[in-house]
């Protein structure tokens, strides 16, 4: 269930998304402010494979910008100690604005931006999940997969 939920957030937000530049007007000219209220607008994904995969056998590059966002979140969940569901849910909320920032600051371009978005999807769905936790153990839960999810980020990106 959990899977099917996750393909269906990951294939609405491939639909919602069409580039990852900060132009002001996307190919067809078209002004992007319109997507202000998306902050994941603005994104194209093309056809994203599930597995993620290393650059040549080494770790993807990212910038420093993006980077800094990203330990950021990554110091936020595994500091993290709280066992109540609201702290839990103040969290996501505060890991939905940092990705927010890391999706505005993108510049990653190629097979390294496609491959940062195959990370990201459940990354965001699992903060989503966070945020709407009904209950302590349903929170606990998503706290894990939030740090296996930034345990795989490591295994990929520098």
């Amino acid at each position: 269930m959990k899977n099917k939920f996750r393909l269906l957030v990951a294939l609405s937000f491939l639909f919602a998304v069409s580039s990852c530049n900060n132009d002001k007007h996307d190919e067809k000219g078209h002004d992007q402010e319109h997507h202000a209220t998306d902050p994941h607008a603005g994104h194209d994904h093309g056809d994203v494979e599930d597995e993620l995969v290393l650059n040549e056998g080494k770790k993807w590059k990212m910038n420093p910008e993006m980077l800094t966002i990203i330990r950021s979140m990554e110091k936020d969940v595994n500091t993290f100690s709280s066992e109540k569901l609201a702290d839990m849910q103040t969290l996501g909320t505060k890991l939905d604005g940092q990705v927010n920032e890391l999706t505005s600051s993108c510049t990653m371009e190629g097979q390294a931006h496609d491959e940062l978005h195959k990370w990201l999807l459940p990354f965001i769905h699992d903060i989503k999940h966070l945020k709407e936790a009904a209950n302590d153990a349903e929170g606990k839960e998503t706290m894990d997969d939030l740090k296996e999810s930034l345990v795989e980020f490591n295994q990929y990106f520098e």
